[in-house]
């Protein structure tokens, strides 16, 4: 029973923590999906054909009618072809002379599923190894007014592992792996484990892009991410702290504030930056708040939090979460029930 009410508990904290916290809006850029015109193809055949992106190579091969559903009878067992070949994916966007004259030009992939050589343009701007990381990369000077092409080459992530395994003298234990004992090589690569077979699931070793491509552009930077957090609180009176990470292209003075359904300033600081990366934490205290309830508890309210920076030439970005006010406790005291 304590273990039941143990796991329960638990559960309702992330419950908690989810539902009193939701996504953000955001002026701080503007962002493109890049998610038309794309094909594939077996590397250095040239033989390109529709793709689907996010996806995967297997998902295109099968809705072009290359391969039989992987998931029917035996059929895995006749695509294991798939996992030694490198793959391709292109397409190509335009992009106007407005956007280029933005002080902020960024790619970012948030999942390139897994060995990636990333081309923009025919130069590469970026070589990624890990299916779970993604990544922004400044484009500016790459960039072209009109079209551009992107070209994402994909390297067979089994032959990468082996040429991984074969520079050891011992063999590592992977015996979730459905491959023979001395070619298995999911402990090398940074890749959902379950690609390469399970006693649940067959062997699909895969590749693909498989989630957006987005095209982000600002004017002097943007406001990457909102961290919040309820040190106490009660009817009287709410504690909280943060942090925002910001990034300014130029060197100067700026001014963040936070602001919610008109109060004043929740907090307000002038801070000069040098141009880069920044985290700034911050404190404040809120009067009578409006508490987060569970259900069944009361009011779930939310609180629309609105994050502005400022320049010195009085340009501005802003980003908004909604937040619930609110602590969670685990309270184990003897009652009735035991």
């Amino acid at each position: 029973m304590k273990r039941i009410s143990l796991f329960f508990s638990i559960g309702l904290f992330l419950m908690a923590i989810v539902s009193s916290c939701s996504s953000r809006k955001d002026s701080s850029y503007q962002e493109r999906v890049i998610d038309a015109k794309w094909e594939f193809s077996e590397a250095n055949k040239n033989e390109w054909l529709p793709a689907t992106v996010p996806g995967t190579v297997h998902a295109d091969l099968l809705a072009n009618g290359i391969i039989e559903d992987p998931h029917y009878r035996m059929n895995e067992d006749e695509l294991q072809w798939i996992e030694d070949k490198d793959w391709e994916y292109r397409t190509s966007f335009k992009v106007s002379a407005s956007t280029l004259d933005k002080g902020l030009l960024e790619l970012g992939f948030e999942g390139l599923d897994t060995y990636a050589d990333v081309y923009l343009n025919e130069k590469l701007i970026l070589s990624s190894d890990n299916m779970f990381v993604g990544h922004w990369i400044d484009v500016k000077n790459v960039l072209l007014a009109g079209e551009n092409l992107l070209r994402v080459y994909f390297h067979s992530p089994v032959r990468k592992g082996m040429e991984k395994l074969n520079r050891l003298d011992y063999i590592i234990p992977a015996v979730n792996e459905q491959a023979p004992e001395n070619e298995r090589t999911n402990v090398f690569t940074r890749k959902a484990p379950f690609h390469y077979g399970w006693d649940w699931g067959p062997r699909l070793v895969t590749s693909g892009i498989w989630r957006p491509v987005v095209l982000r552009s600002a004017e002097f930077g943007l406001i990457e991410d909102v961290f919040v957090e309820t040190v106490s609180a009660n009817n009287e009176e709410a504690r909280l702290k943060g942090f925002v990470e910001l990034e300014v292209l130029e060197d100067g003075l700026y001014s963040l504030n936070l602001r919610s359904e008109g109060l004043t300033d929740l907090f307000a600081i002038v801070v000069e930056l040098k141009a880069g990366s920044h985290k700034i934490p911050f404190e404040l205290v809120m009067d009578s708040p409006k508490l987060w309830w569970s259900n069944g508890l009361g009011d779930p309210y939310l609180y629309n939090f609105k994050f502005t920076l400022k320049n010195a030439a009085n340009q501005e970005l802003s980003h908004s979460i909604n937040y619930g006010v609110r602590t969670l406790k685990l309270v184990q005291n003897p009652d009735e029930q035991g």
